[in-house]
């Protein structure tokens, strides 16, 4: 009597075993081995901020991408906002307004508006000298040449072979 009073209080120990070599349980732990052994190569893995796709001949940078992409959209949304406003003019039955300038020599006034007005729009990272035209309402003539004369600037060809301008 006493050796079945004793069995029934004591722990199932064979029971807590078996439960511990299950295969989720022991995957856990060979998951938290590995992770623990690899830590530093993890850690420099996720730190790292330039990844190289290759492909073929060709190969880009991750860092480079974003760079990229900006590139090739800015320009896009620049003639899309030139559009919409040309069609919102001629809803209006207005005449698009364009000036037209040939002050050759840009004044104080027209750098600050291009630099302040034009580039600084946080809309776009790259403009087309049309666009900062457009932004700082000064002759397109005027803006290119305030552009490519600053040194503030960096002019950058895009895929279309238009020069692309943007703060240093």
């Amino acid at each position: 009597m006493e050796n079945a009073a004793q069995a029934q209080s004591t722990f199932p120990w064979d029971q807590l075993v078996l439960k511990l070599i299950d295969w989720p349980f022991l995957l856990f732990i060979i998951v938290v081995f590995l992770i623990f052994l690899m830590k530093d190569q993890l850690k420099g893995l996720v730190d790292r901020s330039n990844v190289k796709i290759t492909w073929g001949d060709r190969s880009i940078e991750l860092n480079e991408l974003a760079d990229n992409v900006d590139q090739d959209i800015d320009p896009i949304k620049e003639r899309i906002d030139l559009i919409e406003e040309k069609l919102a003019k001629i809803t209006m039955d207005e005449v698009p307004i364009e000036q037209v300038n040939s002050d050759p020599e840009p004044t104080a006034d027209d750098i600050y508006k291009v630099l302040h007005v034009g580039l600084a729009n946080p809309k776009y990272k790259y403009r087309t000298a049309s666009g900062v035209a457009k932004d700082a309402e000064i002759p397109i003539q005027t803006a290119q040449t305030i552009l490519t004369s600053n040194p503030n600037i960096r002019v950058v060809k895009a895929r279309d072979g238009k020069e692309l301008y943007a703060p240093r």
